[in-house]
């Protein structure tokens, strides 16, 4: 098995998305989109070191067992966690939303 087959194998049997997955690397200090995992699992780029580090934590293999072993036969438990998470990452916009709330907030405070 190739690196690529194994990282949709192991997905699938997770039960998650790609956006998903994306989301789930977030929490483990690894910042990549929807997109980027596509392309690893299309086999156009190939994952980082400590993406791949994190993925075989979240998929309770080795490295050596993502990259080159047969993970067709890996039994792991499907995700059961929120499909849709609050993406840590904040676009200009909200963080410029965020400070007009905050002035709101406190011009409030003041007048009340």
């Amino acid at each position: 098995m190739t690196l690529t087959n194994n990282l949709v194998i192991l997905r699938i049997k997770l039960n998650v998305s790609c956006e998903t997955l994306s989301y789930i690397l977030e929490e483990k200090n690894v910042f990549v989109g929807r997109s980027t995992l596509q392309a690893w699992e299309n086999g156009r780029n190939q994952p980082h070191l400590l993406a791949l580090k994190a993925l075989s934590e979240i998929y309770c293999v080795t490295i050596d067992q993502l990259a080159f072993g047969d993970c067709s036969k890996v039994n792991i438990p499907a995700y059961n966690g929120p499909v849709k998470y609050e993406s840590k990452r904040n676009s200009g916009a909200q963080i410029i939303a965020k400070k007009i709330s905050d002035q709101k907030l406190k011009s409030n405070i003041k007048t009340n």
